[in-house]
């Protein structure tokens, strides 16, 4: 049996419909029939869909002796390949670089595959194994989510399974993603999440090859990022979160340990600092943002529950493009500007944008 799929986005009336166009081939002799879209959902659950998917009826079953071949260059991600299987299936599943075509999985980077671009890739399954080819070591990566999506789903298992049989569907696969920008925001200002939450969701990302991770470090609730000049934004602003708990903040090494990890799973992350507005956490941090040079009191909800409060920051903050018009606008605004420029508020962080060639934007200088 061979099912094959195809999913395609299309633009009508301005409009973005998702259709799912599905060509399915039952080869028998000489009969051949249609197989239903819900034939193709219950076979396996690939997210996102891939652009060309075939699978066959047979298996490829892994084993305590299943090893992985990589080049040199993509030893990298074969070490991450490994860790993962090994886990749920207590097999070593040895990497070898450069080893002979024997191993169950081979990685494979290949520079006539640009037509996928980087993060595109090839995977096949069939009677001599695994093998997964991309022109990019983000493509690689991916193909490695899509593999290990085609196991039993025990693979994320944090514990041995002795008794599962892990196999593979005989399958093609050729897919490359339709958008650049495909992200996750997670808000640590209102809710503070410890350094081993944020790998968790940054691994969750990565399964499902999403590339840019959102951090909202600032906001009323909380400042969560280390600013050696200004230490009272996280010991007294970073003290704070919605439902009245502790806070926390994440000191510069630990923000670097954080952007490692995503850059090793072909993440960039995007930190936000809120400004103007939501800046509460900073206003109760330091008396001189304020405008009567008085510290605010920390938000331990979701918005401000002091009307004289939320007035004062209001009117500091600039918010007047809602609020009022004219003179008192523009002199607003020009405070912020000086407070800004000696805050220095518009540098590049080379803690985020270290190892990616994007670096636009104007971010937080940590110093």
């Amino acid at each position: 049996m061979i099912i094959i799929c195809r999913e395609r986005m299309v633009n009508e009336k301005n409009k973005k419909v998702l259709f799912l166009s599905s060509i399915c081939i039952f080869v028998l002799g000489n009969c051949s029939t249609m197989i239903t879209v819900e034939r193709i959902e219950s076979h396996h659950a690939l997210i996102p869909v891939p652009h060309d998917i075939i699978f066959g009826d047979e298996f490829f079953m892994l084993h305590a002796d299943s090893g992985i071949r990589v080049s040199e260059t993509a030893a990298k991600t074969g070490q991450y390949l490994s860790e993962i299987l090994s886990i749920s299936t207590g097999f070593p599943f040895h990497v070898h670089i450069n080893g002979d075509q024997s191993q169950d999985i081979t990685l494979l980077l290949n520079p006539e595959l640009s037509c996928y671009r980087e993060e595109g890739y090839e995977l096949e399954v069939d009677r001599d194994g695994i093998k997964i080819a991309s022109s990019g070591q983000a493509g690689l990566f991916y193909g490695c989510q899509t593999f290990l999506q085609l196991l039993p789903y025990k693979i994320y298992s944090s514990r041995i399974d002795e008794n599962m049989i892990w196999k593979v569907p005989f399958t093609i696969i050729r897919d490359t993603p339709r958008f650049v920008w495909r992200g996750a925001m997670l808000d640590v200002s209102r809710h503070f999440f410890s350094v081993q939450d944020i790998k968790r969701f940054i691994d969750l990302m990565a399964f499902h090859k999403l590339n840019r991770f959102h951090m909202h470090l600032s906001d009323d609730q909380g400042w969560r990022i280390q600013i050696k000049s200004r230490p009272r934004l996280t010991l007294h602003g970073g003290s704070s979160q919605v439902g009245e708990g502790a806070g926390g903040y994440y000191t510069q090494e630990e923000f670097k340990e954080i952007v490692s990890y995503a850059q090793d799973r072909y993440i960039m992350v995007v930190p936000e600092i809120d400004m103007p507005g939501h800046t509460n956490a900073a206003l109760s941090s330091y008396a001189e943002l304020n405008k009567d040079g008085r510290v605010t009191e920390l938000y331990s909800v979701g918005y401000a529950h002091n009307p004289n409060q939320e007035k004062q920051e209001i009117i500091y903050t600039c918010n007047y493009i809602r609020s009022r018009k004219g003179s008192g606008q523009r002199k607003c605004y020009g405070n912020y500007r000086r407070a800004r420029k000696s805050w220095n508020l518009t540098r590049f962080s080379p803690i985020v944008t270290q190892g990616f060639p994007e670096k636009k934007g104007k971010i937080l200088k940590l110093k």
